[in-house]
């Protein structure tokens, strides 16, 4: 299947400005500042407005106008913040100002202030409800911050004002695509194509939905497409290589990987579908390599350390694979795929004491209840004595675990408990039939009173279980009939 990261490749509209209150200004220096700009000169542009502002004899509004095109040269600087103080500035004389509060907007999503960035937007659609650009920035920022409902509503307003607006139609088939509904976000894209055949983020955000519905041939033939119309691109280049890899043709994706990171050569995600496809073809130590330049060229990537972890294993680098995934459940503490890619790492060294407390610790990651049927009695941890009392065992974890871990019931039963075990149907028959079981919950047995209860994953914790001990355990087992 396609790595889900594949869906940060989406790509928007960028951020509308409107500066059209500027050119009517009848200044000249104004109307010079705004030429440069235009021509792209923001040195310019920024030295004439601020000589404009220190003068003494400007009126009100054309102080307000000189505000906010050095507001715009300063943004497109790349200073936000300093864009953002003029804005403000400028908003103090003329709070109503639509354009004003729109590209305040843009300014604070810069700075990742999407909340406040929101609010702005509002304000301008407060004073212009119609404005297409405000309607359409705020649902990008809504896109960014994952409340795709309300982005798509958004979009929604916005193709009502204009309903064959290309950009539009690629931005709302993005938030069908983060929501999982491809076919329909494959229908926008497609509308949005008949618009603008060559419209190349439409052609290459299709290709994304392709791949997760798994429709990796017409994939192939949608990034033949983009790369016509535009050769060599990143993002129709990596949904290639991801096609071909999916279609289990690995040289010709590691040909499309190389040419795409080669435009991209900072892409963490490009790095690590690459590595992914070297790995498949024995070659672990390019995998490797290119592992390391993921988690160099994004260090917050917590896929790319877990990922590399599992090379690493298999390459029998042990103690480097543990710090992987340590790095990764830092970077992502609920990441449950690296909780239980180190708790196999302690396994696989024979540190059962380690592995079994990572397997408590798993449960947790997992969001497993506490204590099962919503009860309030103690989980036993070994230290409890069980003689006389009644201990509820329960599944949560795979059916294999549980099967390997039922080997512990005869041993709870030789010290006295009543052993009882609430596990799904298809295991229930098995259990039944294994030596010291008392009884098999059923779904309606939520009246049945116990005094302890225990997940079958944390009874190798319970009783400190160890290479040597499990290996008696099974020996245990087998002579009870047990396999």
């Amino acid at each position: 299947m396609p790595a889900p990261a594949m869906l940060a490749a989406l790509d928007c509209v960028g951020d509308a400005f409107r500066m059209s209150s500027v050119t009517a200004t009848g200044s000249e220096p104004l109307n010079r500042a705004f030429a440069a700009l235009q021509a792209g000169d923001l040195a310019a542009t920024e030295g004439l407005c601020n000589e404009f502002l220190a003068r003494p004899d400007q009126t009100t509004s054309l102080h307000f106008d000189a505000l906010h095109l050095l507001a715009a040269a300063q943004f497109r600087a790349g200073r936000p913040a300093d864009a953002l103080a003029n804005y403000d500035a400028a908003l103090a004389i003329k709070p109503q100002a639509a354009d004003v509060l729109n590209n305040r907007a843009v300014a604070l999503k810069a700075l990742g202030r999407f909340d406040e960035a929101i609010a702005s937007y509002d304000s301008a659609l407060g004073a212009r409800p119609d404005f297409l650009e405000a309607i359409v920035n705020r649902g990008n920022a809504l896109l960014q911050m994952k409340r795709y409902e309300e982005a798509l509503a958004s979009y929604d307003h916005a193709l009502a004002i204009r309903p064959g607006n290309a950009t539009i139609l690629n931005n709302r088939g993005s938030v069908l695509n983060a929501l999982g509904r491809f076919d329909e976000a494959i229908a926008n894209y497609d509308k949005a194509l008949t618009i603008r055949p060559d419209f190349v983020e439409a052609l290459n955000n299709r290709g994304i939905s392709l791949t997760s519905l798994c429709r990796f041939e017409e994939a192939l033939a949608n990034c033949e497409q983009s790369l016509a119309a535009r050769p060599g691109n990143p993002q129709a280049l990596g949904t290639q290589a991801l096609s071909y890899q999916e279609l289990g043709l690995l040289e010709d994706a590691l040909a499309s990987y190389e040419k795409a990171i080669a435009t991209d050569p900072q892409n963490a995600e490009l790095r690590c579908r690459r590595a992914r496809a070297l790995n498949a073809l024995g070659r672990s130590a390019d995998a490797l390599t290119d592992y390391d330049a993921a988690v160099t060229n994004r260090p917050d990537h917590a896929a790319s350390y877990n990922e590399r972890g599992l090379v690493l294993t298999e390459v029998r680098l042990l103690p480097e694979a543990l710090t992987s995934f340590r790095k990764a459940q830092e970077l992502q503490p609920d990441f449950v795929a690296a909780h239980r890619n180190e708790l196999k790492l302690h396994l696989l060294t024979g540190d059962f004491r380690r592995a079994w407390w990572k397997e408590d610790q798993q449960r947790k990651w997992e969001k497993a209840p506490a204590s099962p049927r919503n009860s309030k009695e103690p989980q036993w941890d070994g230290l409890q004595l069980v003689s006389q009392k009644t201990i509820l065992l329960h599944g949560g974890q795979s059916h294999a675990d549980i099967i390997q871990f039922c080997r512990y019931i005869p041993r709870l039963a030789a010290r006295g408990a009543r052993v009882i075990v609430d596990v799904a149907p298809p295991l229930r028959e098995l259990l039944g039939s294994m030596p010291g079981v008392a009884q098999i919950m059923s779904g309606d047995d939520d009246g049945v009173a116990f005094d302890l209860h225990c997940p079958f994953g944390s009874l190798p914790r319970a009783f400190a279980t160890t290479l040597d001990k499990f290996n008696q355990l099974v020996a245990e087992s087998q002579a009870n009939g047990v396999k």
